[in-house]
């Protein structure tokens, strides 16, 4: 798979383009062996800024609003996160300012030796937890899991892409000074899950967050999954808990069949988040 560039076909799946705009793209494209035209990261950001103008395109989304410390940063992790959330693919689709404080606040408290991300995205919750995890007396490691995939134009949520999101992510862990705690694994959850053995070891999780495949499916293969694996007194947090409001219908089903259902074994808190109520389940894992 190319890293530096994407398929023509899939950028436009989403964008209602003309004939002339279509023609104009394939001009700024690099033909493949395979007959496929192939976009770079510069076409597409030229390319899109056009795309907007002509269509008088404004984004009316419910802003994030930064904490006071994090507003007045001007360098480390915190300047580092305030580059990613200024991306326009970060809002609604990342962990907003006031969600990721939350979960830094639970890292600093509980002292993780082993974190676990499924689904990474670009990176603005990977640095909200190993911040938590950095002000902690225990470092730790976050074993970050996602496919890292391209990220396409959203309409009508962002009009944006992101060619190589593994490089970006890769260069903010480093920017930010976590590159002892991320480790970043690419493949998808179940894959990963396969292969316990070559990352986790032997060691428990002491804080899952799972953030991946949001579907029926994806949320009930992550849990039966990855759950056994977590310490006994350790967490599971789930994000977009709300279908009535994000859309998705994946974590609230695990927690309705897997969750509720075992008060033995799980103990259950759900809380309302900030701008937008998509919510956070936090479940603490009570016996194996």
């Amino acid at each position: 798979m190319k890293t530096d560039k994407v398929r023509f076909s899939r950028f436009i799946r989403d964008l209602k383009l003309t004939e002339a705009e279509k023609a104009s793209l394939i001009e700024s494209s690099v033909e493949g062996e395979d007959g496929e035209y192939w976009l770079t990261q510069e076409s597409i950001n030229s390319f899109l800024a056009g795309y907007m103008r002509e269509r008088n395109i404004s984004l009316n989304k419910v802003s994030y609003k930064y904490p006071d410390y994090m507003e007045s940063a001007g360098s480390g992790w915190l300047s580092v996160l305030k580059k990613l959330y200024e991306m326009p693919a970060a809002n609604p689709a990342s962990l907003s300012p006031a969600q990721g404080e939350l979960l830094k606040a639970i890292l600093a408290n509980i002292s993780a030796k082993t974190v676990v991300e499924i689904g990474c995205f670009i990176g603005i919750s990977t640095l909200w937890l190993a911040a938590g995890m950095a002000s902690s007396n225990l470092r730790g490691r976050l074993y970050a899991i996602d496919t890292y995939v391209p990220k396409f134009p959203w309409p009508p949520f962002h009009y944006s892409c992101i060619v190589n999101p593994k490089a970006l992510i890769k260069e903010a862990i480093e920017s930010a000074g976590f590159s002892d705690i991320i480790h970043l694994i690419e493949s998808d959850s179940k894959s990963a899950a396969s292969r316990f053995d070559a990352w986790l070891g032997t060691d428990k999780i002491d804080l899952l967050f799972i953030d991946g495949d949001h579907s029926i499916d994806g949320c009930k293969y992550d849990f039966e999954l990855y759950a056994p694996y977590v310490a006994v007194g350790g967490y599971i947090i789930f994000h977009d808990v709300f279908p009535a409001v994000c859309g998705h219908e994946g974590p609230r089903f695990v927690l309705d069949n897997f969750v509720v259902n075992a008060p033995e074994q799980y103990q259950l808190v759900e809380m309302v988040t900030a701008p937008t109520n998509y919510g956070i389940a936090i479940v603490k894992k009570l016996r194996g």
